[in-house]
């Protein structure tokens, strides 16, 4: 059970790091407008991060100092949209995407998308996990490599 979701969260495929959704990729027309209130969550000018996942920066517009990582979600509309958050909110807005890339300023699957390790619950830094997850009443659990580079099966 736990590898499932552990998979679907490295291959969550809603918004890609290019900002294209799943409904885009495969087509489908989605609305383009963004309201007013969208554009200054995360204007740099006025410092304001997201705080939830509808406070939407347009792209073009950089994440201030305060939040400065992008999260990157899929709208009502089917659109994907940018939010500018601090490193521990990637996790809170969308856990599907925990790790606060350094490298990127992006929140990406498990310890980045370049080399994302299935069953991380923790990085420590870009392809490198320093704790595993383990499963609903010890069903199933991860132990970490020597290496840190994956999590292996320990059930």
């Amino acid at each position: 059970f736990a590898f499932v979701l552990v998979a679907a969260a490295a291959a969550d495929p809603t918004c890609g790091k290019d900002g294209t959704s799943l409904l885009q990729l495969r087509g489908f027309k989605t609305a383009s407008s963004l309201a007013t209130s969208e554009v200054a969550a995360g204007d740099p000018k006025t410092g304001r991060c997201s705080t939830n996942t509808t406070e939407y920066v347009a792209d073009g517009h950089a994440c201030p100092s305060s939040c400065p990582f992008t999260q990157r979600v899929q709208k009502p509309t089917g659109e994907c949209a940018k939010l500018c958050v601090e490193p521990h909110r990637c996790a809170e807005l969308l856990p599907l995407r925990p790790f606060a890339n350094p490298e990127s300023m992006e929140c990406e699957p498990p310890c980045g998308w370049k080399s994302p390790i299935l069953g991380c619950a923790e990085c420590a830094s870009p392809g490198v996990c320093a704790r595993c997850a383990s499963g609903i009443a010890g069903l199933s659990w991860f132990e970490l490599a020597p290496d840190g580079r994956e999590c292996l099966d320990g059930s």
